[in-house]
C-alpha cells in the first residue's frame, strides 16, 4: 500500500514538473487600445462615427475585453449613446504566435450597457436626462498584431449586434492599440 502511495506521489510529482514550463508560457497578455466607432443600420440614422477606448486581457486563445464607445446624436449636439461592452471572445491567430506578423479572427459574445444621455439649457431652462438598456451581444472580426520584443503593436475591426428589444443596436469599433505578453 505504501509503495503504490509512494508511486502515486511521485506520479504526481513528475506530473506537475513537466507542466511548469507550459504553465509558465501560458501566453498571458494584457493590452490597452482606442479608435473610432462606427454606427451601423438604424443606428447610423441617429448617430455619428464616435470614440472607443479597449482594455483586453488574454490567456492562449482566450481574451476578455472592456470597451468603451461613444456616439454623438445626429440632431441633437448635448446628446450622445454611450455603450460599454464586456465580452468573452476566441481568437484564432492564424500564423504562430512568434511570428513577428500574425492575422488573427475574434468572435464572442457579452454584455452590453447603452446609455443615451442628454443635457439641455437654455436662457430660464437648465436640465438633463439618461436612460439605459442592458442586453446581450455577439461581435466577431479580424485583426493584425504586430511582435516588437514581447511587445505588439495590433490593430482590428469588429461588427457587434447587440439584441435590444425592439430596437437591434449595431457598430463597428476599429481599435488600434498595444499588448504586452504573449
Amino acid at each position: 500500500m505504501q509503495l503504490h502511495r509512494a508511486l502515486a506521489a511521485g506520479a504526481l510529482g513528475m506530473s506537475l514538473v513537466s507542466a511548469s514550463p507550459s504553465l509558465a508560457r501560458a501566453q498571458i497578455s494584457f493590452g490597452l487600445g482606442g479608435g473610432v466607432t462606427s454606427p451601423t443600420s438604424r443606428l447610423s440614422d441617429g448617430y455619428k462615427s464616435g470614440y472607443n477606448v479597449l482594455a483586453t486581457l488574454g490567456v492562449a486563445f482566450l481574451r476578455v475585453d472592456a470597451m468603451f464607445n461613444q456616439l454623438d446624436d445626429k440632431l441633437d449636439p448635448s446628446g450622445h449613446t454611450q455603450i460599454w461592452t464586456v465580452n468573452a471572445n476566441l481568437v484564432a491567430n492564424l500564423m504562430p504566435r512568434s511570428s513577428p506578423i500574425v492575422p488573427y479572427l475574434i468572435a464572442g459574445a457579452g454584455y452590453y450597457n447603452n446609455q443615451y444621455r442628454v443635457t439641455a439649457s437654455g436662457s430660464t431652462i437648465v436640465g438633463s436626462g439618461s436612460t439605459s438598456f442592458h442586453d446581450f451581444g455577439l461581435n466577431g472580426g479580424a485583426g493584425l498584431r504586430v511582435n516588437l520584443a514581447g511587445i505588439g503593436v495590433f490593430g482590428e475591426a469588429r461588427y457587434h449586434y447587440v439584441f435590444q428589444s425592439g430596437f437591434h443596436s449595431q457598430f463597428i469599433p476599429i481599435t488600434v492599440g498595444v499588448v504586452f505578453g504573449r
